[in-house]
């Protein structure tokens, strides 16, 4: 019997050896792995994004308002809706002067009653045609140099707009109030100039 020990002959074992990449290779490889297409896709989407922010910036600032809502089935005519707005502010100095103005407000009877413009009558929107025909009836005999200031809810109200459609198409000297009961009772800050706000009371101009 060997009573010797016996060698250990097991080789050692070799692991591999790992090197620890940096975090530029590993920038440099995901970037490589990026379809070049999608980079071009995010710079134009970028691009465009920003120049569009741009203009709208611009435009607000130059005090240029953005595209509203247009009326539905009854388009006013650019040449003579320019024309046919009236400036709010310019109505409270008439106002204030008491100077002749003629306001109609084709609102309901009932939220007429709950608040309108000073010296405004109340002629409500029924019918586009027949409510037309009651304002021709009411201004007909109203000296022809005094403006007529007409509006309704809102500044997009089609109800409104439509009826000074037609009554520009009847040759009648109509106007549109620039705002609507809405913006003239609860946004003053929103027509009336900065340099007013502190000493203006729209109480004076509403019953």
């Amino acid at each position: 019997m060997n009573n010797s020990k016996k060698k250990n002959t097991k080789k050692p074992v070799q692991y591999p050896i790992i090197h620890k990449a940096s975090k530029s290779n590993i920038s440099v490889e995901v970037i490589r792995h990026i379809p070049y297409r999608f980079i071009i896709i995010c710079l134009i989407s970028f691009f465009v994004t920003g120049t569009g922010t741009f203009f709208i910036v611009k435009a607000v600032k130059n005090g240029i308002s953005l595209p509203k809502k247009s009326v539905v089935n009854t388009p006013v005519k650019k040449s003579n809706y320019k024309t046919a707005i009236f400036d709010p502010y310019q109505l409270i100095l008439m106002l204030s002067q008491k100077q002749d103005v003629v306001i109609i407000d084709i609102r309901g009877e009932f939220a007429y009653k709950k608040g309108h413009v000073k010296t405004a009558v109340n002629i409500p929107y029924l019918d586009g045609e027949e409510t037309t025909n009651k304002i021709i009836t009411y201004i007909s005999g109203k000296d022809k140099n005094i403006p007529i200031v007409l509006y309704g809810n809102t500044q997009y109200s089609t109800d409104t707009k439509e009826i000074l459609q037609l009554l520009l198409d009847k040759k009648t000297n109509v106007s549109i109030l620039a705002v609507g009961w809405n913006e003239f009772r609860f946004f003053v800050n929103f027509w009336l100039p900065e340099a007013n706000w502190q000493d203006f009371s729209i109480a004076n101009y509403i019953e």
